[in-house]
Order: C-alpha cells, then sequence, then structure tokens
C-alpha cells in the first residue's frame, strides 16, 4: 500500500527526494535495518546525503499529507 501511495506521489516528488526501497527479502539490505534501529514495517525514514537520519514516521502506512508534512520538515539549506 505505502509503495502504492509513493508512486502516486512520483511527480511531486520528484526533485525533491531521492527514494530508496530497503526490503527485509535482500541480504544486503538488512544491514541498513540495523544502521537506523528499523524494526516495523512499513518505515518512512528522511537521511541526508551522507545517510545521517533527519526525521522518521512511525512506522505503518502513511497518507499524502501525511508525507508532504514530512517532506516539508526538510531543513533548507
Amino acid at each position: 500500500m505505502q509503495d502504492a501511495i509513493l508512486g502516486d506521489m512520483a511527480n511531486e516528488l520528484s526533485g525533491k527526494v531521492d527514494i530508496q526501497y530497503v526490503k527485509t527479502s535482500v541480504p544486503a539490505d538488512r544491514d541498513i535495518f540495523y544502521q537506523y534501529g528499523i524494526r516495523a514495517l512499513p518505515t518512512l525514514l528522511l537521511a541526508d546525503a551522507s545517510g545521517k537520519e533527519i526525521k522518521r514516521m512511525s512506522p505503518g502506512v502513511k497518507r499524502i499529507d501525511d508525507i508532504r508534512l514530512l517532506i516539508q520538515s526538510i531543513p533548507q539549506s
């Protein structure tokens, strides 16, 4: 469900964020789960280009309006 919501927002998110999908079924992705302490899915997390966490939302499927608020919280540089 979360993937479909993000897909619906593709044009809106283009140029603002890069979406990286991390899957539990991919062994190489498991390090990312450990790095960020992700324990529940889906989890939406904002990280800067260096990988430093900026903000995360509580686990669970998020609505478009919630994702918009998350994107608006990105610090302007």
